[in-house]
């Protein structure tokens, strides 16, 4: 009980502080707008966006132990297909059998799974290739790249928060550090699981596997 009071205040604070923090954000970036220098408002602009980026992603790792889920029943088939082509992105390529890939759970929480390995291995290569297939347990889905990799040594920590391989800790190439931390999260409140290999085309190949679709299943995850 003492555990689960001292979660939930910090959730709350966190929800707290970030709603204040996003609210100056929101503030500089309509002032960033009106700033003569056109090269000067595109950096502040981009500067604030990273930073909201940031604060979303601290509030989802936050929330994913005691938030309550909203539960429905989809096709995963619809949604990655959704989330590619919102993208418009020659380097990206969907391959998907005929299914069904139905889950229960929830559609934000997923759609940000989808999103940030997408977003992932398109950082990391110059090529992205998601594959969605089913089998007796459920949907697994394939995202490869042929980017450098993930070193064997590295897969067991990479998906935890704030760790970023690339040692230049660049936003452009190393992201907040908490981007794959949320696909596990995720993955693992839907009864599912994420792994790391080596990907035929060169890169990293991160594969999801999801439980098909259940009437009784309970979730608390990430929005």
């Amino acid at each position: 009980d003492r555990i689960a009071t001292l979660i939930k205040g910090r959730t709350i604070l966190i929800g707290a502080v970030s709603h204040d923090l996003k609210t100056f954000i929101t503030r500089l970036r309509l002032r960033a707008e009106g700033l003569p220098d056109e090269t000067s408002r595109d950096k502040a602009i981009a500067d604030l966006d990273a930073m909201t980026q940031i604060v979303d992603d601290a509030i989802a790792i936050a929330r994913g132990t005691g938030e309550p889920a909203r539960r429905e029943t989809f096709d995963l088939s619809d949604l990655l297909t959704d989330e590619i082509n919102t993208r418009k992105e020659p380097r990206l390529d969907l391959t998907a059998d005929t299914g069904p890939h139905t889950i229960t759970g929830d559609r934000v929480a997923i759609r940000r799974l989808l999103a940030n390995l997408i977003d992932n291995a398109l950082a990391h290569g110059r090529e992205a290739r998601v594959t969605l297939r089913s089998d007796a347990h459920g949907p697994q889905i394939l995202v490869d790249d042929d980017g450098p990799g993930v070193p064997e040594q590295d897969r067991s920590v990479v998906f935890d928060p704030f760790v970023r391989l690339d040692p230049s800790r660049s936003r452009e190439t190393g992201g907040s550090g908490l981007g794959l931390a949320i696909v596990k999260q995720v993955a693992e409140a839907h009864g599912g699981a994420v792994s790391i290999s080596k990907s035929p085309i060169g890169g990293a190949r991160f594969k999801v596997s999801l439980p098909a679709a259940t009437t009784t299943a309970s979730v608390d995850v990430a929005t």
